[in-house]
């Protein structure tokens, strides 16, 4: 059985207006709602002074400070678009998501702004995708129905058979004896934010990723297809090769990946970039070189600082579990996310 594996992160997104003090719509935002979420636009008028990201399996955390280079005060609407979940692969394969009281988080979702606790609004859009690939939102058609966009399969006794006919016929369940759901869903939380003319502030969000997990084999081929996606050395293969693997050969395996280009979008170059990427309960972390940073180990982390940062790529990790204490032992990995042991 094959666990879904990878999950997406990304940086805070911003759609700004320009606030002077005489004009009525200093507070209008520019962003604009549409199908699949919030529409954004690089900006100016903020360069991004710092930042400082912690990657790991089990938690993401971002601290920013940016500063309004104008001398007017800069409002508009900022949102942080979370990875997309496939209600789809989820309903089937093991997973854990971390609730809270805001309306579609399953990430456990936490947002400050100038020190203070923000709530923010979601954007939920639920949509299936036919052989070609091109999207329909069925939100509404959920809504309609009383279906949950997440967890939905204990809601389903609740409908009659006309209604569960109705959701086959669009497209939103499969036409089967348990109705797996087909769906994906994308959730941007979003706020209104006003930075000070000239000044600085500071947002800190972090959130739990939602991992599943699979298997990889100890002995890595050199032309498995993760070799080059993740950058594996001889270093790193042999290093795998001695982790206890099951009676298959196999170890565990999640995969994070983090949108960082989003960073460029700004006035400027980040001021002063930090990156820690902690390997948490796992036993190898693999990524490929990230242009512009020089990453050293350091306690169980790879850690790197620079100044005047301009990404150019994003972040792309791989983690990996031994099976067992010790090997050889039988395919019974612990329980996810993040293989603890």
């Amino acid at each position: 059985m094959r666990y879904l594996a990878r999950v997406f992160a990304g940086a805070l997104a911003f759609s700004l207006g320009i606030g002077h003090p005489c004009v009525s719509q200093a507070n209008d935002s520019m962003a604009v709602f549409a199908a699949g979420g919030l529409q954004f636009q690089p900006t100016s008028e903020l360069r991004m002074t710092s930042e400082d990201l912690y990657l790991s399996p089990l938690e993401v955390r971002v601290s920013y400070t940016f500063l309004n280079l104008t001398g007017h005060d800069v409002s508009g609407t900022v949102a942080f678009p979370m990875p997309e979940i496939s209600v789809a692969e989820m309903s089937e394969r093991p997973h854990k998501f971390h609730g809270s009281s805001l309306e579609g988080d399953i990430f456990d979702f936490h947002v400050e702004a100038a020190g203070e606790l923000i709530k923010p609004q979601a954007d939920i859009y639920a949509f299936v995708k036919d052989r070609k690939g091109v999207e329909k939102d069925v939100t509404e058609v959920l809504r309609k129905y009383r279906v949950p966009v997440i967890k939905p399969d204990p809601t389903y006794s609740t409908l009659t058979t006309d209604e569960m006919k109705a959701l086959v016929a669009a497209g939103v369940v499969d036409n089967d004896e348990d109705h797996h759901p087909l769906w994906s869903v994308r959730t941007t939380f979003h706020w209104q934010q006003t930075f000070p003319a000239g000044q600085s502030i500071s947002i800190t969000h972090r959130y739990k990723p939602i991992v599943g997990g699979s298997w990889i084999r100890a002995n890595i081929p050199s032309d498995d297809g993760r070799s080059q996606e993740f950058c594996f050395d001889k270093t790193f293969a042999r290093s795998a090769q001695a982790l206890p693997a099951d009676d298959n050969g196999m170890l565990g395996e999640t995969q994070l990946e983090y949108i960082l280009k989003t960073g460029a979008n700004w006035a400027g170059p980040i001021g002063t970039f930090r990156l820690e990427i902690a390997k948490g309960s796992a036993d190898l972390v693999s990524l490929c070189p990230i242009p512009g940073l020089k990453l050293e180990w350091r306690s169980q982390s790879f850690i790197a600082e620079a100044k005047q940062y301009t990404p150019t790529t994003d972040i792309k990790l791989l983690f990996l579990y031994r099976a067992c204490d010790k090997a050889p032992c039988q395919s019974n990995m612990p329980s996810w996310p993040g293989l603890p042991r």
